[in-house]
């Protein structure tokens, strides 16, 4: 839950700026360990933005940018990008990390 929350944190302040992430995935959360602490929201961090845009910029490349297994299908169909495209990531992530599982695999 703690993970959910902190990269919620993080996509509305991207997304309030703007900004789409376009590759939510389990390994673009990290742990920040610190000896002794309790694990807490503040202990994960949203990493790799290398492909994220502005949601007003046109679509670059194609689907293959992001990860395939957690992305939505507005982005694999091509479609414009948009803010529920993280949303639907962040979901697909959460589902992974409590099943063990991508939600949609072959």
């Amino acid at each position: 839950m703690a993970a959910g929350i902190a990269v919620a944190d993080a996509l509305a302040f991207a997304h309030a700026r703007g900004v789409i992430h376009r590759d939510i995935k389990p390994g673009n959360i990290l742990i920040r360990a610190v000896s002794g602490e309790e694990i807490q929201p503040s202990s994960f961090l949203l990493a790799d933005f290398g492909i994220a845009r502005p949601v007003d910029a046109a679509m670059t490349d194609s689907i293959y940018e992001g990860t395939y297994l957690y992305a939505s299908p507005q982005h694999i169909s091509a479609k414009a990008p948009a803010f529920t495209d993280d949303v639907w990531s962040l979901g697909a992530t959460l589902f992974t990390l409590l099943d063990g599982a991508p939600p949609f695999t072959d």
